[in-house]
């Protein structure tokens, strides 16, 4: 018997003995590699005079990536680890629901109000 490259699954030929162990661990493997799935959410936002502005996805997201379209900055948020400006303090912070940017992801360039495009990962199952 030969296995699937990715996820060692079986690849039966006829001259094959087929066993529901086979089955049982091929469906044990399926269901594991599920479970590490997410999909992703595109979206836009101008930035705002609150500092911090909150950006609401109705989801708590597991990554965000946030491009600053007119510095051509990018900061990636994950769980657990906010991506920090040059002075190490928080820039983009995954919060519950969504993710939370301050006006120094700006990198001190004045620029508060963006327009700015990110991506949001949200882990499915």
């Amino acid at each position: 018997m030969t296995y699937t490259q990715n996820y060692q699954l079986p690849q039966w030929v006829k001259s094959d003995r087929i066993l529901m162990e086979n089955f049982n661990d091929a469906n044990q493997k399926i269901d594991a590699a599920l479970t590490m799935k997410c999909e992703a959410v595109a979206g836009t936002y101008n930035g705002s005079d609150n500092d911090p502005q909150t950006i609401s996805l109705g989801f708590t997201p597991a990554a965000v990536l946030v491009f600053d379209m007119r510095s051509n900055h990018t900061a990636l948020a994950v769980t657990g680890c906010p991506a920090c400006a040059s002075d190490d303090s928080p820039a983009v912070t995954i919060v519950e629901g969504g993710f939370e940017v301050k006006d120094r992801y700006n990198y001190g360039t004045g620029i508060v109000h963006g327009p700015y495009r990110y991506i949001a990962f949200r882990k499915l199952g």
